[in-house]
């Protein structure tokens, strides 16, 4: 959209470079700067204004509220509006009455013809589409409207040359009735056009926004595409409109940041497409009247000496000093900025057309003009287009020893803390001071986000002493008018000025929806506020039954009571009328509201009351009630506390609104008295110990109860409200809410962490023992390695009356917690348990194999380790020895790295080597994490051995087992080879070799004490064969034993026919054959072949294949 409208800047166009509609056009807002609505506008009432016979004229563009003394009318803009001249859409002016039936009638404003000319000299003028009524002011003396698309053509040599200068139009007081034309940018340049252009006047658009300041009953006008469209600001007295010599302008501005004389390519002499001009409002600032306006459009530094190359300059605002012949820059007024620099805009206000409405409201009540404004394209990570509104606070400071005194705008924190919720909705579109409507002393800000889904709403927020409100205080929806209006688009583009209503004292107001061609013209309720209060007359004496009650929910008979006072009275912050209107209140009482079991009763016998208050204005209006207070009730300390909740009847809610801040709910409390020397619960002189014994120990186990004996003695007055509280840095908590002995009832409560015992409400002389159970809380569970090997504990006793001898009250002792740290360490049998061997020449030593399969059978240890605890053991040192050599010759070749699983370990192995001469066929992969090497100080390689079994060296491993999570188990293993060579070798006659394990657990939780080690074994039995030859005669008998099976064999299948076959039967045998042989089978008797169960098959297949020759030779 940006770039759209810098290409348009060109001669060719006939528009003159003027921007698009619905971007510009917002602005109009900015000229309804002084009232708008507030939260109590009536949504039930509301006017609906039309333009006679048009449509899609953009009736509502701009707003302006008219009286004269006498009428009082609404001024309404319609830029695409026809009028009875011989010119398309010039745009017009309609006045619209308010009255009771409302009506808008077309002012005749442009009364010149197509022909008609501004200048004589003008070579043609360009009335079309020129927007009147695109800009509009109006006070008791003036009435200003202008079309800033008019432009002209002047002749020149091989064509024409477009000057889209602007054109207004005013009217005076008394009658209004004949509008003039004034052209600001077009008069200064007269009849010399030939140096004109978009570099200085050619374009200046005057009229885009306008502002009138009742201060200095002057004009404010921006014009944003003079100056190659940097812009430009006009302010003009309203008596001297016609007179260029009096025209106040800023004129090209140089700007302190960007130096134009030092660009490297000497490229611009002038900032442009900044648009200065593009809002206007007025303001009071340094106690000076001034002018504020926009520059919306950033632009790139590329070509600009700067700070920093390659940002972007802008957007900002400029404030200036109103009566100067050349407007002199005051100050300026800047987005947030990025951290890191000094000079650009953060990225979501950059590009969000920050200025592009304006307005100036005090909204603190400190008696300075503050500046709203507006960014409708502001966007952030979730929304595009979504809006924002930024408020600058007006502060004054002194510097110097002098007096003397300077004024700044300060961004509020945190902002934009006002942004549209909804995309492309762009709020802050429109941005008006609607004063201070409600009556609180602090004005209001309207807000408009016309192009939201709904059709538009429009936002209200409160000033206050601390600022403006961050939510709304009432959101005007489009969607939520009555379907007879609807539909509505555009809705809150424009808001209209201070329209006083029909009394003069109130106001109405009026919103304009240009793109359904309609103003919405609101009423306004009166605000009004309370003032009211619940009283006592004395405290509640529990002990004096002096009420006599008759109610059906205790027995009639005298009970404690108290004599309670409502007075209420409402005043109208906003009145309209002196009359004084009556109106009636309604105010729900409840009795007791803090406890589930009431003790009070009103004198209705129920603990819930409802009043009605009839008031008129300013006249307070009081009721008495009797509370009565129930007997035998268990709290007696604690104060009563009476809910009182007021609300305003709903037919007296159709005239006037309560103020949203007005106290609607009120909590009082009445006391109990007390029966001390001092009068009240606090100041009791109670004389409270406490003494403790711990019963049993406590071992670390999550499911395990602490349990201790508390004795709590009161030797003084009566103490109130007596509790234990035991605090224990967090660790420990009630094991559930236990009613102890003596009714002490325990539970844990949060804030802050701990355990609490009620042990009496009225605690008197008197001794009370009871225990109290306690477990560890999740948290003491996740801080074992740091925590002690103790709870530490805090108990004191508690009470709201005053203690003798506070130190006698609080205990401070240690819980022991026991951590036992001993591990479960099993083993499995040896696999196998018992290995034979004997000389034979197959296998051979280590050194002298290839492969694991030569040493002998093989040979597997298996050790177990459990953890059995409900907590981690954090380190544990496992030591491995094993049978490595016997006699310097290896016995149990080691092939693997032990193999441990479920826990990481490290490892370091001395006196041997694992698998020293590579024959292990496994894979010998390690667990993720473990780790296996050689002690650094074991190069020379010496053996252990063990009196237990003489001549056996022993290989040791040493390691360092990671954290074993609870009820977790570890595995270890080791897989070797018996030597077989090596036993024949030193002729070993058998017995048991054994393996062992020891565990020593060296990091427990809580820094306990470790256990005693463990170890056990594991024993492989090895027996040797009887050497020698096989006797001859085991081959002989051996010989027999085969011959003589395979005779019987044959016998076997002899007796079965198998070596007597019977031939199989063919097709080509005659039925004799087949009788003859049938008759020779039966009288031999013997067993005859089973007939091929497949003949039959054959047969048929044979027919398949069986031909006869046709009986015809001729070809078929």
């Amino acid at each position: 959209m940006l770039r759209s409208r810098a290409r348009r800047r060109g001669g060719g166009s006939s528009l003159g470079g003027v921007p698009s509609w619905p971007l510009s056009l917002a602005l109009l807002c900015a000229l309804a700067l002084h009232q708008a609505v507030a939260f109590n506008v009536n949504l039930e009432d509301v006017q609906v204004l039309q333009p006679p016979m048009q449509t899609g004229i953009h009736f509502g563009f701009s707003l302006a509220h008219f009286f004269n003394g006498t009428d009082r009318r609404l001024l309404v803009g319609a830029p695409l509006a026809n009028t009875s001249q011989d010119v398309s859409q010039p745009g017009a002016l309609y006045s619209c009455d308010l009255g009771s039936s409302p009506s808008c009638t077309q002012v005749e404003v442009d009364t010149r013809n197509a022909d008609d000319k501004y200048a004589s000299w003008i070579h043609e003028d360009k009335k079309e589409n020129q927007g009147l009524g695109f800009s509009l002011v109006a006070s008791e003396e003036i009435v200003v409207v202008c079309a800033p698309r008019w432009h002209v053509y002047e002749k020149l040599v091989g064509g024409n040359k477009d000057l889209a200068s602007g054109i207004c139009f005013f009217a005076r007081a008394p009658d209004f009735n004949k509008f003039t034309a004034f052209a600001p940018a077009y008069d200064v340049i007269g009849s010399a056009t030939k140096d004109v252009s978009y570099t200085n006047n050619g374009t200046c658009q005057v009229g885009i926004s306008m502002s009138y300041s009742e201060a200095t009953e002057s004009i404010s006008f921006g014009s944003p595409g003079c100056w190659s469209w940097q812009g430009d600001v006009w302010n003009i007295n309203k008596d001297s409109l016609k007179d260029k010599d009096t025209f106040h302008r800023a004129e090209q501005i140089d700007f302190s940041d960007v130096d134009l004389t030092s660009s490297s390519e000497g490229r611009y002499t002038s900032l442009a497409d900044l648009y200065l001009g593009y809002s206007v409002a007025n303001i009071t600032y340094a106690n000076k009247p001034a002018i504020v306006s926009a520059m919306p459009r950033p632009i790139s530094t590329h070509d600009l000496r700067v700070e920093e190359k390659s940002s972007v300059f802008g957007p900002m605002i400029l404030i200036f000093e109103n009566g100067q012949e050349k407007l002199k820059v005051m100050d300026t007024i800047k987005p947030p900025l990025n951290k890191s620099s000094k000079f650009e805009a953060t990225m979501e206000s950059m590009f969000s057309y920050f200025g592009y409405s304006l307005t100036a409201a005090d909204v603190n009540g400190d008696g300075l003009d503050d500046l709203v404004v507006g960014a409708p394209l502001y966007h952030n990570s979730s929304h595009h287009d979504q809006g924002a509104v930024f408020v600058y606070m007006q502060k004054n400071f002194a510097f110097g020893g002098d007096g003397v005194t300077g004024s700044e705008m300060k961004l509020e924190s945190d902002s934009p803390s006002r942004m549209g919720q909804e995309s492309y909705g762009r709020f802050g579109s429109c941005v008006a001071s609607v004063g201070d409507l409600d009556g609180d002393g602090f004005q209001d800000i309207a807000v408009g986000a016309p192009f939201l889904a709904s059709g538009g709403k429009v936002f209200i927020y409160q000033g206050s002493a601390i600022g403006l409100g961050k939510t709304p205080s009432q959101v005007i929806d489009a969607m939520e008018m009555d379907s007879s209006v609807r539909p509505l688009k555009g809705f809150g583009f424009a808001i209209a000025q201070k329209m006083p209503d029909e009394t003069r004292k109130g106001f109405d107001v009026g919103i304009g929806v240009f793109n359904s061609d309609k103003v919405l013209v609101f009423k306004t309720k009166e605000v009004i506020t309370m003032e009211w209060n619940v009283t006592f007359a004395d405290k509640m004496d529990l002990t004096n039954a002096t009420c006599y009650y008759t109610g059906s929910d205790m027995a009639v008979g005298k009970y404690p009571c108290v004599m309670m006072k409502t007075c209420f009275l409402y005043q109208v912050m906003n009145a309209k009328t002196k009359t004084k209107q009556a109106l009636e209140f309604t105010m729900k009482l409840e009795a007791d509201v803090k406890q589930q079991e009431k003790r009070l009763l009103f004198d209705n016998a129920r603990s819930e009351m409802n009043l009605t208050f009839s008031v008129e204005k300013d006249n307070a209006l009081c009721q008495d009630k009797i509370v009565f207070a129930k007997k035998d009730i268990r709290e007696l300390v604690q104060p009563f506390v009476i809910r009182a909740e007021v609300a305003m009847k709903k037919e007296a809610s159709q005239s006037v609104i309560l103020d949203e801040r007005a106290n609607r709910v009120l909590e009082v409390e009445l006391p109990i008295k007390v029966q001390c020397k001092g009068g009240e619960a606090d100041e009791c002189m109670s004389d409270l110990t406490l003494d403790y014994e711990l019963k049993g120990s406590y071992q670390l186990k999550r499911t395990d109860t602490i349990t201790v004996a508390f004795t709590v003695e009161n030797r003084g007055e009566v103490a109130y409200n007596t509790r234990l509280a035991i605090e224990s840095r967090g660790d420990l908590i009630s094991k559930e809410k236990v009613d102890s002995a003596d009714g002490v009832v325990c539970e844990t409560k949060q804030k802050p962490q701990r355990v609490e015992c009620e042990v009496d409400v009225i605690f008197k002389a008197g001794q009370k023992k009871f225990d109290v159970y306690l477990t560890p809380q999740k948290s003491f569970f996740d801080s074992l390695e740091k925590h002690p090997a103790y709870f530490t504990v805090e108990a004191t006793v508690e009470t709201t009356s005053k203690q003798v001898n506070p130190d006698a009250s609080t205990k401070n002792f240690q819980i022991p917690i026991e951590v036992p740290g001993d591990l479960d360490l099993t083993k499995e049998e040896s696999d196998p348990y018992h290995v034979s061997y004997n000389s034979s020449s197959y296998f051979k030593n280590p050194g002298a194999a290839s492969t694991e399969l030569e040493l002998g059978e093989e040979v597997i240890h298996t050790y177990k380790l459990y953890n059995k605890h409900p907590y981690p053991i954090y380190s544990t040192s496992l030591t491995i020895s094993w049978p490595l050599k016997m006699e310097d010759h290896y016995l149990l070749y080691l092939l693997d790295n032990p193999k441990i699983e479920g826990v990481k370990a490290s490892c370091i192995y001395e006196n041997g080597e694992i698998d020293e001469f590579s024959l292990s066929i496994a894979s010998n992969d390690l667990a993720e994490g473990n780790t296996f090497s050689r002690a650094p100080d074991s190069g020379a390689v010496t053996y252990a051995a063990r009196k237990s079994e003489p001549g056996v060296q022993y290989m040791e491993i040493f390691c360092t087992l990671g954290e074993l999570d609870k009820e977790s188990q570890v595995i270890v293993q080791l897989r070797s080879r018996i030597v077989q060579k090596s036993l024949a070798e030193i002729s070993f006659k058998g017995g048991l070799v054994n393996s062992s394990v020891g565990v020593q657990v060296m990091h427990l939780p809580l820094n306990a004490t470790r256990p005693s080690p463990v170890e056990t074994s594991v024993s492989t039995s090895i027996s040797s064969l009887p050497s020698g030859t096989v006797p001859w005669w085991v081959y002989l008998l051996a010989a027999l034993g085969g011959l003589l099976l395979l005779l019987i064999i044959v016998l076997i299948l002899w007796k079965c026919g198998y070596f007597k076959r019977k031939r199989v039967e063919t097709a080509d045998e005659t039925e004799a054959e087949k009788d003859t042989k049938d008759k020779q089978e039966d009288e031999e008797d013997l067993p005859t072949t089973p007939q091929s169960p497949m003949l039959k098959e054959t047969e048929e297949a044979n027919d398949d294949f069986t031909f006869s020759r046709p009986k015809s030779t001729q070809p078929v």
